[in-house]
């Protein structure tokens, strides 16, 4: 069922307004990857597109860096 598709997670810091202390979020979002070529822990480049399934609304562009076998 997950042929061709790719679950990903950006993750970013912030301030918080009133502690101060620095926190951590992460995103999840799913990608198209039409030639299977992306493996866990490669980081990769995606671009928005049409929606392609309910949650599935980017494409992968590029591989940037593979992951360490």
């Amino acid at each position: 069922k997950m042929a061709k598709s790719r679950v990903g997670s950006i993750e970013h810091t912030y301030k918080h307004p009133r502690y101060g202390k620095y926190m951590r979020r992460r995103t999840k979002l799913m990608f198209h990857d039409e030639k299977n070529e992306s493996k866990m822990g490669d980081e990769v480049l995606v671009a928005p597109t049409r929606p392609l399934s309910a949650r599935k609304k980017y494409t992968l562009l590029q591989i940037v860096r593979k992951a360490a076998e």
